[in-house]
């Protein structure tokens, strides 16, 4: 069962550390145009029956985080929350497409809570590629993002940065991670995640920490978030070094 995230969830803060592209040199955009410098797109559970332009004539958001694509009875195969192959012609297609066209977007999310993730069923990072590639074609977005919460073993996050950095070199498309965090920064987890990828040349434009939570009680959650993004800001440098020489260091916060 996924973890439910909800639309609009707008409870926790989350500190989103900008990485000015971490590995690899810089690319051609993809076709798909790119999101604003400075978007609020919280998570949309796919598995909601509500449209997205319903959400969006009623509230004014109109950028959205879709989640999750997942792998599973299909295999190697693109699926919504491990079920639904993704398919251009499907309902979803259609909101985005309209969404596009009023001005809104998307990012894609991989991964969440539980899986299963589409990295257990492929066993390559060209074959993982492909499904990232379909996804981003699929549904003409220029941003995808990998909420990573389970499969920490150094294979898996290898095998996902490469095939990140092969979209990339295809399609230019960004990239952002989210991590969970403690009470010092990012956890180790996260932390080798953001080293896969600058080792494996897949650039991540952001790192969205999992401020809702972290490994413990704290007494004031706004104290705590602010402390935790000077510390995940601290611990992205360090992990994504050299590259980070050339972040610009930025931190700022979504909704979540």
């Amino acid at each position: 069962m996924l973890r439910w995230r909800g639309w609009l969830a707008g409870a926790a803060t989350t500190v989103v550390m900008a990485l000015g592209g971490v590995g690899g040199s810089p690319v051609a955009r993809a076709a798909a145009p790119a999101l604003p410098a400075h978007v609020f797109a919280p998570y949309f559970g796919t598995w909601d029956s509500t449209p997205l332009t319903t959400i969006a004539a009623g509230s004014g958001v109109k950028h959205f985080t879709l989640a999750f694509i997942l792998g599973g009875g299909s295999g190697c195969q693109a699926t919504w929350n491990g079920s639904t192959p993704i398919s251009a012609h499907d309902a979803l297609a259609s909101q985005v497409k309209s969404l596009q066209a009023s001005g809104g977007d998307v990012i894609v999310s991989f991964g969440g809570a539980n899986g299963p993730y589409l990295e257990q069923f492929c066993t390559s990072p060209a074959t993982l590629e492909r499904q990232y590639q379909a996804v981003v074609d699929t549904y003409h977005v220029s941003h995808i993002d990998f909420d990573i919460e389970a499969l920490w073993d150094q294979a898996t996050l290898d095998k996902r940065s490469r095939a990140i950095a092969m979209l990339q070199k295809a399609r230019g498309t960004d990239v952002s991670l989210t991590l969970p965090i403690d009470q010092s920064g990012l956890t180790r987890f996260g932390l080798a995640a953001v080293r896969s990828a600058a080792g494996n040349g897949a650039r991540i434009s952001i790192v969205n920490a999992m401020t809702m939570g972290y490994g413990g009680a704290v007494a004031n959650m706004g104290q705590a978030r602010s402390s935790r993004r000077t510390a995940c800001r601290a611990s992205c440098r360090r992990s994504s070094r050299p590259a980070a020489r050339r972040s610009s260091g930025r931190c700022r916060a979504t909704r979540r």
